[in-house]
């Protein structure tokens, strides 16, 4: 038909890495693993910015690196680490930060490890504690052991895919443990969420008197994304190995922290932009009354395909006055 023989298409270009800049006051253990995480997800390009003699430097070059003066220089970024808010505090201009998050930059930051017999903070600078989904009269360290816990229907979350245990995907618990593996973490920042934000892992001291405290929170600024991770020594979880194999998968199960670092990355520089449900079907054009076969496409966060859950299509008529006759629902045979 020459009336109707066109079609517009949404296209969405996307650069062929993700990157992201670590800013952090010193070497140290946690930016390894994040450096190593990165490097497991061929879509992320991780910056390392230190402080040196000259001022701020990527460590990859040695190049000065200034805080963007506007927050539209931020866009050649699409997320930043923050390990400690001291040493570089003063060569972030805060309130451009806060644009750029709101314009969807994500945002990272990790408290920089203490010595032993150092509890109190430093509390963060008036313009990042704006932006944290945490809050705190007085930033202090805890003592622990904490353990770490998700909460009931955080485990489906895209961050924890890999994570939550195999309880999550079906498996058997008892083989694939996920975060339970870990050994606790020694301390964590007494801290409480805000309004709004998702705690999604909690750090739980065992025994009648133990509390709960925040440990990993997500929250949303407009379009951006902020995480806050409360834990001393997150380096300690990655390097351990409990060698535990998933049954059936021929091989070792992915280890949860190092795991729970890769999905951090991948949702700080792109949330769920990458994710989501799509049916289409077999043929352009369909007759009216004609049946049509509907494909499944199911995509996690990295874009690519989810095979390891169940789908299900609702189909509502949203005319009809008799609510048994206004749902549908449909199992699919296979995935697309």
């Amino acid at each position: 038909f020459l009336a109707n023989n066109q079609v517009s298409l949404a296209i969405n270009v996307r650069p062929d890495r993700s990157r992201i800049l670590a800013l952090a006051p010193r070497p140290g253990w946690d930016l390894r693993f994040l450096a190593q995480a990165a490097q497991a997800e061929p879509r992320i390009e991780l910056s390392v910015v230190y402080p040196s003699a000259q001022g701020p430097v990527f460590a990859d070059s040695l190049v000065s690196w200034q805080d963007p003066g506007i927050s539209d220089s931020w866009g050649q970024w699409d997320g930043m680490v923050l390990i400690g808010w001291q040493g570089l505090a003063a060569s972030i201009d805060w309130v451009k930060l806060e644009e750029a998050v709101k314009e969807g930059l994500g945002l990272l930051v990790l408290p920089a490890n203490q010595a032993a017999n150092q509890r109190s903070v430093a509390p963060p600078p008036a313009g990042l504690a704006k932006l944290l989904p945490v809050t705190a009269d007085q930033y202090r360290w805890l003592e622990g052991p904490f353990f770490g816990s998700i909460p009931t229907g955080n485990a489906g979350h895209p961050v924890l895919h890999l994570v939550a245990g195999g309880a999550a995907r079906g498996l058997d618990a008892s083989v694939d443990q996920g975060l339970a593996s870990l050994p606790p973490l020694r301390q964590i920042i007494g801290v409480a969420s805000r309004p709004g934000a998702l705690d999604l892992v909690e750090g739980m001291q065992k025994g009648p008197d133990g509390i709960s405290l925040p440990l990993l929170v997500l929250g949303n600024l407009e379009q951006g994304r902020v995480i806050w991770f409360g834990g001393q020594r997150l380096w300690e979880l990655a390097f351990w190995e409990p060698g535990i194999r998933s049954p059936g998968a021929g091989q070792e199960s992915p280890q949860a922290a190092r795991r729970l670092l890769q999905n951090l990355l991948v949702w700080l520089a792109a949330g769920q932009e990458e994710s989501g449900l799509v049916f289409a079907g077999r043929r352009p054009f369909y007759q009216e009354g004609e049946r049509i076969t509907l494909g499944a496409q199911w995509r996690d966060m990295r874009g690519q395909p989810v095979q390891d859950r169940d789908l299900a299509l609702i189909l509502r008529n949203l005319d009809a006055s008799d609510q048994a006759d206004q749902d549908r629902t449909f199992a699919p045979v296979s995935y697309t």
